[in-house]
């Protein structure tokens, strides 16, 4: 059976690299959708040791609401992240058809060790097209780079697998931990690093958390939708069209001012000049840049909510999602300023700001409301099921 399960992973994995962009927004509406999986199971791949596990929805969800949002939060905050994690991983799944309705997905053996040969050379590899055209979904919050890391490619695959105790067919859910292509996931062993003697009290708290909001997803026209998440804004959300050029008719801006009093809400960071040209040549190799620096960025245009849209990079004109990718800021609402042999960044937020700010879900329990009234203000036009 394990064996069995490696193969599907190596085809999953091959998959999700061939997978068209933002296919979780653009998921297919499906009348069997949004399919209710709380009661399977998850075999998910450790992408660090390639090590497989196989674990409930329910216990992966709650290892995903650990890894994105601090404990330390509202426990009305944490069920509007559990109900937003959960509602992704729903999204996730119907962009992804069956393996077995795949053409030639034959799961036999030869070709499974085929494809499993084929992903030990190229499952590592992401392009920077990849990076650059990703959605940010997982909490910037989380202890690890996952912070808007969740691909718009990436899918979930479900795969048929032979229940031989029962002798029927289950759906088998296949994951990878990989925050660049799913949501951050924090196991057992993490956790216990990360809370320390808070461990007990912590786990707990998520655990009531997850289990008091279960079975429940946000839905759109009858769909689950893409629910975005981040750390905090620059006192406004952002519009979906503004950072993956597509609207959304739930994702759209909206004040979140209590985000402006977080302590690193403004941060600027120093990078030099020659740093600053070489990441830009990565991306734009003929490139040319005027010869003084301080004429090198000119931001040309900004959304309502005042995240850089457009900027002109010497005889290029870029995005802001790009500035940021390139130069791993905060956010795309920045500033640039060229000083003797370096750049400064300025940027006001953490994230990409689509979506629900995770502080403003918390200042928003703080002020008694509840994690339905949470995910109705930052997810526009959409029911809780």
């Amino acid at each position: 059976m394990l064996k069995k399960y490696l193969g599907i992973v190596a085809i999953f994995v091959i998959l999700m690299m061939t997978a068209p962009l933002f296919a979780l927004i653009n998921a297919p509406e499906r009348d069997n959708f949004p399919k209710k999986v709380e009661e399977e199971k998850i075999i998910l791949q450790n992408h660090e040791t390639n090590e497989i596990s196989e674990i409930t929805v329910k216990d992966y969800i709650k290892g995903v609401v650990a890894a994105n949002i601090p404990a330390e939060y509202e426990t009305e905050a944490i069920k509007a992240q559990a109900l937003a994690s959960y509602t992704y991983m729903l999204r996730q799944i119907s962009s992804m058809e069956s393996i077995s309705e795949q053409d030639d997905a034959v799961l036999d053996d030869e070709k499974l060790e085929s494809e499993k040969t084929e992903t030990d050379n190229s499952e590592n590899i992401q392009t920077q097209e990849d990076t650059d055209e990703t959605i940010d979904v997982t909490s910037e919050n989380s202890n690890t780079n996952a912070v808007d890391t969740t691909s718009e490619n990436s899918n979930t695959n479900v795969a048929d697998s032979s229940d031989e105790s029962a002798g029927n067919q289950t759906s088998t859910v296949i994951l990878t931990t990989d925050p660049s292509k799913f949501q951050a996931y924090a196991d057992e062993n993490e956790l216990k690093s990360k809370y320390g003697d808070k461990y007990d009290e912590y786990t707990k708290k998520i655990s009531d958390a997850v289990d008091s909001v279960w079975g429940k997803y946000i839905s759109h026209d009858g769909q689950p939708i893409a629910a975005a998440f981040f750390a905090f804004s620059n006192g406004k959300t952002e519009s979906a069209v503004n950072v993956w050029g597509q609207k959304v008719p739930y994702l759209v801006a909206v004040d979140s001012e209590k985000d402006k009093e977080v302590a690193n809400f403004e941060i600027t960071v120093s990078i030099p000049s020659e740093e600053v040209l070489a990441r830009l040549q990565e991306l734009e190799p003929e490139i040319s840049m005027p010869i003084y620096n301080a004429d090198w960025f000119k931001i040309a245009e900004r959304s309502d909510s005042g995240y850089v849209t457009k900027i002109a990079v010497g005889d290029k004109t870029l995005s802001g999602s790009q500035i940021r990718t390139i130069y791993n800021l905060k956010s795309t609402d920045f500033e640039i300023e060229a000083e003797d042999d370096q750049f400064l960044f300025t940027t006001k937020g953490n994230g990409h700001g689509v979506g629900m700010s995770q502080n403003g879900a918390n200042e928003m329990a703080k002020e008694g409301k509840n994690y339905e009234e949470i995910i109705k203000y930052y997810f526009t036009e959409v029911e809780i099921i």
